[in-house]
């Protein structure tokens, strides 16, 4: 296991235990909304750091265009004397790009179905913690908005790895339970 690898499952383990304290909390209060906050944030952090480990595993392979490798190292490709090149500035791509990207570039399965309910919810999930990020008018997250936004992650990267790797994502057996006791 990579660095990036355990610090993408460390960090989706402190969202899930963020997730555990806000439930412990029966009222609304700064507590339980810090803990909600802390928890979404950090299930999109362990998605990102997921689906940058799993770029980098496809980054070794031979049969990748130029413009997929600046996809997938989020690298600018650019025109330079009559040809394209990967430059060193960083090109940011949306989130759900990168993952539909890889899902159907590396895996023999057909197309992903953005109909299925883990999507519907990851997008939910998105714009809540775009709303938190980049804040237009007041977000209000509940327990059960995180907790099924965590789901859905938990549940996306399962279907990269299943798709990608023929294989299970480790951690979705343990669902939404933290293996950390703080």
């Amino acid at each position: 296991m990579t660095d990036i690898d355990i610090l993408a499952s460390t960090l989706l383990e402190e969202s899930k235990r963020f997730l555990e304290k806000a439930e412990q909390h029966s009222t609304i209060d700064d507590a339980r909304n810090a803990y909600l906050h802390a928890a979404l944030n950090l299930a999109f952090c362990s998605l990102e750091a997921h689906i940058n480990s799993i770029a980098e595993d496809q980054l070794l392979r031979t049969d990748i265009s130029l413009h997929e490798r600046g996809l997938l190292s989020e690298k600018k490709v650019e025109m330079v004397a009559g040809e394209f090149q990967l430059q060193k500035g960083l090109q940011m791509y949306r989130l759900e790009d990168r993952l539909q990207f890889l899902w159907t570039r590396f895996s023999t399965d057909s197309a992903f179905d953005r109909n299925v309910t883990a999507w519907g919810q990851f997008k939910d999930g998105l714009d809540l913690r775009n709303g938190l990020t980049h804040p237009k008018s007041m977000v209000t997250l509940t327990v059960e908005s995180v907790r099924r936004s965590v789901g859905a992650i938990i549940e996306i990267i399962d279907i990269a790895y299943r798709r990608i790797y023929k294989k299970p994502f480790p951690a979705k057996g343990k669902e939404l339970h933290s293996t950390l006791a703080f």
